[in-house]
């Protein structure tokens, strides 16, 4: 599964590999670090079975959600020593 993103350098992927663990990786950058990577339980990935990517896609969707809500609260502000700042190339967690 493919996602748009502009997160400097093109595309964005989903992936689950081999072992079960479940990626976020640019897709020019296949090899490299993942983005974001996501482990489930046997038993999780049993209940879950083909809905997994589903899944961890709305899980995705609701943690952009919140970075975006918290940005708008929190504009320019530190939280806890925390400051939410978006730039062109995606959200970082300073």
């Amino acid at each position: 599964m493919t996602e748009g993103s502009s997160a400097g350098d093109g595309l964005l992927e989903i992936i689950q590999l081999e072992n079960g663990d479940v990626v976020l990786r640019r897709t020019q950058h296949p090899e490299g670090e993942p983005l974001v990577l996501f482990r489930f339980s046997r038993a999780m990935l049993e209940r879950f079975g083909d809905d997994l990517l589903e899944v961890v896609e709305a899980m995705l969707d609701a943690a952009a959600d919140a970075a975006s809500d918290l940005h708008e609260q929190h504009s320019g502000e530190s939280r806890n020593g925390w400051a939410l700042m978006f730039h062109d190339e995606g959200s970082t967690l300073h």
